[in-house]
């Protein structure tokens, strides 16, 4: 073979050689700035996710505040009866007077109309003692009946009684067993008046 032809045979064998090193990392290159670019764009999405979470947060911890701004709240957990204790039927079914009855429809309609600015799923009213007073799942009003006496077992139970006036727990996503859905649950102290006798 002439030396012409060996030469030639050899700078082909490296321009080859060549070719496929650069080809391969050109492609290593642009395959790891293409997924570098994507788990930017992926960490950017989360970003405003968690923007979009803890704006929802912020804005349903103030309306919850707003609405335990009314007088009501306090009015009925300082009346008389209900100071007393709660009064169960033979059935262990909560009994409100007319008073307490009263009272609750004007919160039940209050928390109703909080209920459909965000479109919650449920809102409670609970006492110290775990013992429902008033439930609205979906808007529907909850029958006595059905106000549980047991909601100390909730998760949001005891951090919610931890907080200080106008602070709100959130509790995150579980799913409700009275609506079988995914749901952050905003819980918030009542604190009633506080009298000094000189």
């Amino acid at each position: 073979m002439k030396i012409r032809t060996q030469l030639i045979f050899f700078f082909s064998i490296v321009i080859v050689f060549s070719v496929g090193i650069s080809s391969y990392f050109a492609i290593y290159y642009t395959e790891s700035s293409i997924i570098d670019a994507e788990i930017a764009k992926m960490n950017t999405h989360n970003a405003e996710i968690m923007h979009e979470i803890e704006t929802l947060h912020q804005r349903a911890s103030e309306d919850l505040v707003f609405t335990l701004k009314n007088p009501k709240f306090v009015e009925y957990f300082e009346l008389p009866e209900t100071k007393a204790g709660n009064v169960y039927d033979e059935n262990g079914v909560l009994q409100f007077t007319e008073k307490q009855r009263e009272i609750k429809q004007e919160l039940e309609q209050w928390t109703y109309h909080f209920q459909n600015k965000f479109d919650v799923d449920e809102t409670c009213i609970i006492d110290a003692t775990g013992q429902e007073h008033a439930r609205l799942v979906l808007s529907q009003i909850e029958v006595d009946e059905n106000l549980s006496p047991e909601e100390a077992t909730a998760s949001f139970f005891e951090p919610s009684f931890m907080k200080q006036k106008n602070e709100v727990h959130v509790q995150y996503p579980y799913v409700s067993p009275d609506t079988e859905r995914w749901v952050f649950a905003y819980t918030s102290p009542v604190f009633l008046h506080l009298y000094t006798y000189l």
